[in-house]
Protein backbone atom coordinates (compact mmCIF):
# COMPACT_ATOMS: atom_id res chain seq x y z
CA UNK A 1 0.00 0.00 0.00
CA UNK A 2 3.06 2.21 -1.11
CA UNK A 3 1.75 5.07 -3.27
CA UNK A 4 2.89 4.55 -6.68
CA UNK A 5 4.63 8.06 -6.92
CA UNK A 6 6.46 7.71 -4.06
CA UNK A 7 9.76 6.23 -4.66
CA UNK A 8 12.13 7.09 -1.89
CA UNK A 9 11.81 3.66 -0.58
CA UNK A 10 11.99 1.32 -3.35
CA UNK A 11 15.31 0.06 -3.46
CA UNK A 12 14.23 -0.83 0.59
CA UNK A 13 11.31 -2.62 -0.76
CA UNK A 14 13.31 -4.21 -3.44
CA UNK A 15 15.43 -5.65 -0.41
CA UNK A 16 12.52 -7.00 1.53
CA UNK A 17 11.31 -8.37 -1.25
CA UNK A 18 14.39 -10.59 -1.29
CA UNK A 19 14.82 -10.80 2.07
CA UNK A 20 11.42 -12.30 2.34
CA UNK A 21 11.79 -14.87 -0.28
CA UNK A 22 14.92 -16.33 1.37
CA UNK A 23 13.37 -16.21 5.02
CA UNK A 24 10.42 -18.67 3.73
CA UNK A 25 12.86 -20.49 1.69
CA UNK A 26 15.04 -21.27 4.58
CA UNK A 27 11.98 -21.83 6.97
CA UNK A 28 10.78 -24.63 4.06
CA UNK A 29 14.11 -25.69 3.06
CA UNK A 30 13.34 -25.84 -0.23
CA UNK A 31 14.49 -23.66 -3.14
CA UNK A 32 11.24 -21.52 -4.76
CA UNK A 33 13.27 -19.77 -7.21
CA UNK A 34 14.72 -21.65 -9.69
CA UNK A 35 17.99 -23.36 -9.02
CA UNK A 36 20.50 -25.99 -10.98
CA UNK A 37 21.88 -28.84 -8.32
CA UNK A 38 25.01 -30.35 -9.57
CA UNK A 39 26.03 -33.86 -8.45
CA UNK A 40 29.00 -35.37 -9.47
CA UNK A 41 29.76 -39.35 -9.17
CA UNK A 42 32.62 -41.71 -10.33
CA UNK A 43 30.13 -43.77 -11.99
CA UNK A 44 26.90 -44.34 -13.24
CA UNK A 45 25.51 -46.28 -10.41
CA UNK A 46 22.15 -45.19 -9.21
CA UNK A 47 22.02 -41.40 -7.62
CA UNK A 48 19.61 -40.86 -4.83
CA UNK A 49 19.18 -37.21 -3.74
CA UNK A 50 16.50 -35.35 -1.51
CA UNK A 51 14.18 -34.15 -3.66
CA UNK A 52 13.38 -30.19 -3.62
CA UNK A 53 9.37 -30.50 -4.65
CA UNK A 54 7.71 -33.12 -7.26
CA UNK A 55 8.54 -30.66 -9.62
CA UNK A 56 12.58 -31.26 -9.84
CA UNK A 57 13.70 -31.85 -13.75
CA UNK A 58 17.01 -33.35 -15.10
CA UNK A 59 18.43 -30.78 -17.28
CA UNK A 60 21.56 -32.86 -17.80
CA UNK A 61 23.74 -36.01 -17.45
CA UNK A 62 27.20 -35.90 -18.67
CA UNK A 63 30.10 -38.54 -18.52
CA UNK A 64 33.98 -38.05 -19.31
CA UNK A 65 34.34 -41.24 -21.47
CA UNK A 66 38.07 -43.27 -20.73
CA UNK A 67 40.68 -40.86 -21.25
CA UNK A 68 38.99 -38.37 -22.48
CA UNK A 69 39.57 -34.28 -21.29
CA UNK A 70 35.42 -33.29 -22.21
CA UNK A 71 32.30 -34.28 -20.95
CA UNK A 72 29.89 -35.73 -23.35
CA UNK A 73 26.06 -35.23 -22.94
CA UNK A 74 24.14 -38.87 -22.35
CA UNK A 75 20.56 -39.81 -24.11
CA UNK A 76 17.62 -39.06 -20.97
CA UNK A 77 17.51 -42.78 -22.84
CA UNK A 78 19.85 -44.34 -20.56
CA UNK A 79 18.50 -42.77 -17.31
CA UNK A 80 14.96 -42.30 -15.74
CA UNK A 81 13.87 -39.99 -12.83
CA UNK A 82 11.47 -41.85 -9.77
CA UNK A 83 10.74 -41.16 -6.69
CA UNK A 84 13.14 -43.62 -3.70
CA UNK A 85 12.03 -45.74 -1.42
CA UNK A 86 13.69 -43.12 1.29
CA UNK A 87 10.72 -40.56 1.84
CA UNK A 88 11.55 -37.04 -0.08
CA UNK A 89 14.57 -38.72 -1.94
CA UNK A 90 14.67 -38.95 -5.48
CA UNK A 91 16.56 -41.81 -7.35
CA UNK A 92 18.52 -41.06 -10.83
CA UNK A 93 18.49 -44.94 -12.37
CA UNK A 94 20.68 -45.46 -15.18
CA UNK A 95 20.56 -48.22 -17.55
CA UNK A 96 23.05 -49.65 -20.21
CA UNK A 97 25.18 -46.75 -19.45
CA UNK A 98 28.53 -46.01 -21.43
CA UNK A 99 32.50 -46.64 -19.46
CA UNK A 100 33.66 -43.43 -17.37
CA UNK A 101 36.83 -42.05 -17.02
CA UNK A 102 38.47 -42.86 -13.85
CA UNK A 103 38.35 -39.85 -11.68
CA UNK A 104 35.48 -38.78 -9.21
CA UNK A 105 33.60 -36.22 -11.45
CA UNK A 106 33.12 -38.50 -14.34
CA UNK A 107 29.36 -38.28 -14.29
CA UNK A 108 27.85 -34.73 -13.36
CA UNK A 109 24.44 -34.72 -13.28
CA UNK A 110 22.22 -31.05 -13.00
CA UNK A 111 18.79 -30.71 -11.67
CA UNK A 112 16.65 -27.77 -11.88
CA UNK A 113 14.94 -27.11 -8.52
CA UNK A 114 12.34 -24.78 -7.46
CA UNK A 115 9.06 -23.05 -8.63
CA UNK A 116 9.99 -19.90 -10.18
CA UNK A 117 10.98 -20.99 -13.32
CA UNK A 118 11.37 -18.04 -16.39
CA UNK A 119 10.09 -15.36 -13.89
CA UNK A 120 6.79 -16.98 -13.96
CA UNK A 121 5.46 -16.74 -10.42
CA UNK A 122 1.96 -18.63 -11.03
CA UNK A 123 4.21 -21.81 -10.40
CA UNK A 124 5.11 -20.97 -7.08
CA UNK A 125 1.54 -22.20 -4.85
CA UNK A 126 -0.23 -19.67 -3.44
CA UNK A 127 0.46 -20.14 0.32
CA UNK A 128 3.92 -19.54 -0.09
CA UNK A 129 3.49 -16.41 -2.10
CA UNK A 130 1.12 -15.23 0.76
CA UNK A 131 3.50 -16.35 2.78
CA UNK A 132 6.39 -14.35 1.27
CA UNK A 133 3.92 -11.00 1.14
CA UNK A 134 3.04 -11.47 4.99
CA UNK A 135 6.94 -11.04 5.68
CA UNK A 136 7.28 -8.60 3.34
CA UNK A 137 4.64 -6.75 5.13
CA UNK A 138 5.70 -7.60 8.52
CA UNK A 139 9.36 -6.15 7.25
CA UNK A 140 8.05 -2.68 5.93
CA UNK A 141 6.02 -2.30 8.79
CA UNK A 142 8.05 -3.33 12.02
CA UNK A 143 11.19 -1.74 10.96
CA UNK A 144 12.80 -1.55 14.59
CA UNK A 145 13.16 -3.89 17.27
CA UNK A 146 12.82 -7.01 14.87
CA UNK A 147 12.98 -10.21 17.07
CA UNK A 148 11.79 -12.91 14.36
CA UNK A 149 12.08 -13.61 10.59
CA UNK A 150 8.50 -15.16 10.20
CA UNK A 151 5.16 -14.55 11.46
CA UNK A 152 2.83 -17.31 13.06
CA UNK A 153 0.48 -16.88 10.54
CA UNK A 154 3.61 -17.31 7.44
CA UNK A 155 4.25 -20.08 9.32
CA UNK A 156 1.26 -21.85 9.11
CA UNK A 157 0.63 -21.53 5.21
CA UNK A 158 4.56 -22.71 4.56
CA UNK A 159 4.06 -25.11 7.18
CA UNK A 160 2.87 -27.88 4.22
CA UNK A 161 5.82 -27.19 2.52
CA UNK A 162 7.99 -27.72 4.97
CA UNK A 163 11.34 -30.33 4.80
CA UNK A 164 10.77 -32.60 7.99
Amino acid sequence: RVDADFNDEDDLIQDYIASAQIVCQNYIDRAIVSRDFVMEADSFSDIEFAANWDNDEVLSVEYYPPGETEKIALDAEFYKLRKSNTVGHWLLKFNNAPAVDNRDDAVVVTIKQGWVRANDLTTVPKPIVSAILLVLTDFYEKRENRQEGTTTQANSLLRPYRKW
